[in-house]
């Protein structure tokens, strides 16, 4: 073969390349919804494993697809999940990529939807929360939900998942520009507490931007980038050692 035919036949393999990843990213776009169509999962928090990692589960460094809500519908929370048997990533519910109290300039988390609640601003002095998914209504003190599966000991464990709704109304109160709101619990598998009273809504270079709760709030929907979906195992660690 000439060196101009090895040449013609090398460019013609590139470009079949390039075309077949464009193929494939332009699939995901569409499914997606969104561009980038995957992320990166930079901790441990939704490990069920303190030494291993599974195919199944969310690890550090894996790459998840995002689809945005649009293509997806709305998120299935743990305790939804619990009773229709809908799993994501070997646990009920959807896992959720939000922005913390919706800033954008963050980076996104991605974490368990764990269940809804509704702000009622009618018990107790700064109001309280209903929970309709459990019967639960104007709760101004703790949300318990028994039978829950946790992972914060690197083992599935079986305990009663206490939100301490004080906790969550605290922190509105401290932000005066914040109004009490609705929204989704969120919860790392990983992790012992959920994101409304563990988790710091700033975690950025200098101070919070004015207006910014200490803690993260129950999720809106207009915070959530999308649900997680698939998974390539640590594909995602090149970037975490770059």
């Amino acid at each position: 073969m000439s060196k101009k035919s090895e040449a013609m036949a090398l460019v013609q393999d590139v470009v079949v390349a390039l075309i077949v990843v464009a193929i494939v990213l332009g699939s995901l776009y569409i499914y997606g919804g969104r561009w980038p169509p995957m992320v990166v999962v930079e901790s441990e928090s939704m490990q069920h494993d303190d030494e291993l990692s599974y195919i199944g589960v969310i690890d550090t460094g894996d790459l998840t697809l995002v689809r945005t809500l649009d293509n997806a519908g709305a998120p299935v929370t743990w305790v939804e999940g619990r009773d229709t048997d809908y799993r994501r990533y070997d646990e009920f519910g959807d896992v959720i990529i939000y922005h913390k109290n919706g800033q954008t300039q963050t980076t996104p988390i991605i974490h368990r939807a764990i269940v809804r609640i509704e702000y009622n601003e009618t018990p107790g002095v700064d109001g309280g929360f209903d929970v309709p998914t459990l019967d639960i209504w104007g709760e101004t003190d703790e949300i318990e939900i028994e039978d829950f599966n946790s992972y914060h000991n690197g083992r599935r464990e079986t305990i009663t998942l206490v939100i301490d709704v004080k906790v969550i109304l605290n922190n509105f109160k401290e932000n005066g520009d914040a109004d009490p709101h609705g929204g989704i619990i969120t919860k790392g598998d990983h992790n012992r507490e959920v994101d409304q009273y563990s988790l710091p809504a700033w975690t950025g270079p200098g101070a919070a931007p004015e207006g910014v709760s200490q803690k993260v709030e129950p999720v809106e929907e207009d915070w959530i980038v999308g649900v997680a979906r698939g998974e390539i195992p640590w594909f995602g660690l090149i970037k975490l050692w770059a």
